[in-house]
C-alpha cells in the first residue's frame, strides 16, 4: 500500500519495494489518511498485507481498531458438511449472535477444501474452535453442543 504522498521520496521505496516483489499496489487518497477508521476497513477490504506508515499513524490505527474492531476473533475448522460440523457451525453462529452480537468476527475453514490451513495453527481433529482474539487464545474441541461452556471459555481472557 503506497501511504505517503507521492511528492515525499519514501514514496518510491514503496511502489518500488512493492513491484520488485510481485506485489500489488494499492493508492490512498489524502482523504482517507485522515480518517483511521476508513482506513481499516480500506487495508481490509483490498487485503493490505505491508504498509510502510509510521510509528505515530500504525498506533494511531491500533486505537481506532481497539474502539471499531471486533471484540471476539473466532476460527471454526470444520470436515466438510460431516454432521458434527454442521452442528458445529449452527452453534457457534448461535452463540456468536445470541453473546456477542455485531462485536465478532468468525472464520469457518473446511479442511477439505483448504488442508494446509489445519497445518498453521495446529488442527488434528474437527470440528475445533480457535479463539484468537482476545488473548489467550483457546481452543474448543467438539461440536460445541455444551453452549454454556463454550461461553465461558470464549468469554475468559
Amino acid at each position: 500500500m503506497q501511504f505517503a504522498s507521492p511528492s515525499f521520496d519514501v514514496s518510491f521505496q514503496e511502489i518500488f519495494s512493492t513491484w520488485c516483489t510481485g506485489g500489488t499496489l494499492v493508492l490512498v487518497t489524502e482523504e482517507l489518511r485522515h480518517d483511521t477508521v476508513a482506513m481499516l476497513r480500506f487495508m481490509a477490504e483490498r487485503q493490505v498485507e505491508r504498509a510502510f506508515m509510521t510509528f505515530a499513524y500504525v498506533q494511531h490505527l491500533a486505537e481506532a481498531y481497539a474502539e471499531t474492531g471486533p471484540a471476539l476473533v473466532l476460527r471454526l475448522y470444520v470436515a466438510g458438511r460431516a454432521p458434527n460440523s454442521l452442528r458445529a457451525v449452527a452453534n457457534a453462529r448461535a452463540l456468536c449472535d445470541e453473546h456477542f452480537a455485531s462485536a465478532h468476527e468468525l472464520e469457518i475453514v473446511d479442511l477439505l477444501e483448504h488442508p494446509q490451513r489445519a497445518l498453521e495453527d495446529g488442527i488434528i481433529v474437527t470440528p475445533t474452535l480457535l479463539k484468537l482474539s482476545p488473548l489467550p487464545v483457546q481452543r474448543v474441541i467438539g461440536d460445541l453442543s455444551d453452549r454454556n461452556q463454550v461461553f465461558l471459555t470464549l468469554a475468559y481472557e
